[in-house]
């Protein structure tokens, strides 16, 4: 069991861990130089990031704090899902929940916001795991990827885009509150991103993988075969960006780039020209919506890295389709 203490709150981290974690340090307290052995031979553009407040980084969060003091009490305090009737935890809509907080947190600092975002932040460590000192987010109801049952993502199964996004929510909220804990957090979280499926002790869980090219992957559906979801490995990108932004770790950055230079590297095979660009790489699914996240991410991505290749890339999938 890990105690994360805070203050006068103690937030203790249980649940199914298959292993506890011996001497296991957070992502900045484990510093190295360079990547740990097993992404040290992964693809990495040399990309120099902007140095940037909270209010310029990438993560999507309301521009003002939509939850009225009047809601706190009855706001949920962890998010549930269901498919076929089958409920269980959606650690993505509470991680979610947790950044709408912290910008109530930043625009209001009346406490009462603050104490919710400590009261949800509980319940999610209650539902987490632990391995390899790293904490992950278990999805507790089975979710066939596009409805296809031959692609079923069973319960409990994880996903790289939440663990990016938590990575974001907790990142946020250690910068704007100052809490170690939330750091501390945000640290144990950053560490799921360092196991590969290929290093792992364990087949479950892992959310990041490298392909025989080198390139480092963030799976939103970790399957065998990956399915290389583009824009949920975006949005966990935003997670490793904004972590290294808060530690200044040199691992945080390194992996940031490896993440970025995946996209830079393989985006042309998600681009059908004059057509929807493909949802991921495992299935030949387009839609409208996601495609047009596709083209802001790479807007995005552009305006963080200064690369042309993202910005071309976004032209030409406006392009072949704009709704």
């Amino acid at each position: 069991m890990l105690a994360v203490i805070g203050g006068a709150t103690s937030v203790t981290l249980s649940g199914c861990s298959d292993s506890e974690p011996e001497g296991g340090q957070s992502g900045d307290q484990q510093e190295r130089d360079g990547l740990p052995t097993n992404l040290q031979s992964v693809q990495r553009k040399e990309i120099e990031f902007p140095s940037r407040s909270i209010g310029g980084w990438p993560q999507s969060v309301p521009e003002r704090c939509v939850i009225d003091d009047d809601e706190i009490d009855s706001h949920r305090d962890i998010a549930r899902s269901s498919y076929g009737g089958d409920e269980g935890y959606h650690p993505l809509g509470t991680v979610r929940d947790l950044l709408d907080f912290s910008v109530c947190i930043q625009q209001r600092d009346t406490g009462k916001h603050a104490q919710k975002s400590l009261d949800i932040t509980e319940k999610l460590l209650n539902t987490a795991i632990t391995r390899n000192t790293a904490i992950y987010f278990p999805y507790t109801f089975d979710f066939p990827l596009h409805g296809d049952e031959d692609h079923n993502m069973s319960s409990p199964w994880f996903s790289g885009m939440a663990q990016g996004e938590a990575l974001s929510a907790f990142s946020r909220l250690a910068q704007i509150t100052g809490r170690d804990d939330y750091r501390e957090i945000a640290g144990l979280i950053f560490n799921s991103f360092l196991y590969t499926r290929e290093a792992s002790k364990v087949v479950d869980p892992w959310t990041v993988t490298v392909d025989d090219d080198g390139l480092y992957w963030i799976e939103e559906y970790p399957e065998n075969p990956p399915a290389h979801t583009l824009n949920g490995k975006i949005f966990a990108i935003w997670g490793l960006y904004e972590y290294y932004q808060l530690t200044g770790s040199e691992v945080a950055k390194q992996l940031t780039q490896a993440a970025i230079t995946t996209v830079y590297e393989t985006i042309d095979a998600f681009r059908v020209p004059n057509q929807m660009s493909y949802y991921c790489l495992g299935h030949n699914v387009q839609d409208s919506g996601y495609h047009m996240i596709h083209i802001r991410q790479l807007e995005r991505l552009y305006e963080l890295t200064g690369l042309e290749k993202f910005s071309e890339y976004g032209s030409l999938l406006r392009s072949d389709y704009t709704e």
